[in-house]
């Protein structure tokens, strides 16, 4: 018979790491919808590298550009979208400040845009599909070990 703090430990994993992987799945759900989205109604404009930050994770470094557009060329109508995007640390190190890049953007939502063309890059996608599967295996591969361990 597991003990209190057994118990407390076993209700916080089962509530925590489901939440856990929950949250990585709408993450990834999310970067799928836009690219598809962007796919299919995306318009390409011509953007510039305004800036670029590294973040240190716990067992690595995260490497991000931002960059601004133009949308409704117009001379009287312009609207400036910043907006930041993941990059793998070789399209970082190539992206330099004041850089002209390819964007494609939402008409509808030009808040939704990527770096697009040859400046394409996935890398946030391919990170939330990562931790989707690894929280996903790990839970699971520690609710049955812990539910055996009940068990018997």
């Amino acid at each position: 018979m597991p003990t209190l703090v057994e118990g407390l430990i076993l209700v916080g994993y089962c509530l925590v790491m489901p939440l856990a992987f929950a949250a990585c799945l709408v993450w990834t759900i999310r970067e799928f919808r836009q690219s598809s989205q962007l796919a299919l109604a995306g318009v390409s404009t011509q953007g510039q590298i305004i800036g670029r930050r590294t973040s240190r994770i716990t067992r690595g470094r995260s490497y991000f550009v931002s960059y601004r557009f133009l949308i409704n060329a117009t001379i009287s109508n312009q609207q400036v979208v910043t907006s930041e995007q993941e990059v793998n640390p070789n399209h970082y190190n190539q992206l330099e400040v004041d850089r002209p890049v390819e964007i494609t953007y939402l008409p509808y939502a030009p808040q939704v845009s990527r770096l697009a063309g040859s400046n394409l890059d996935n890398t946030g996608r391919l990170r939330a599909i990562f931790y989707s599967l690894l929280l996903g295996l790990t839970w699971l591969a520690l609710f049955v070990t812990i539910l055996r361990s009940v068990i018997h």
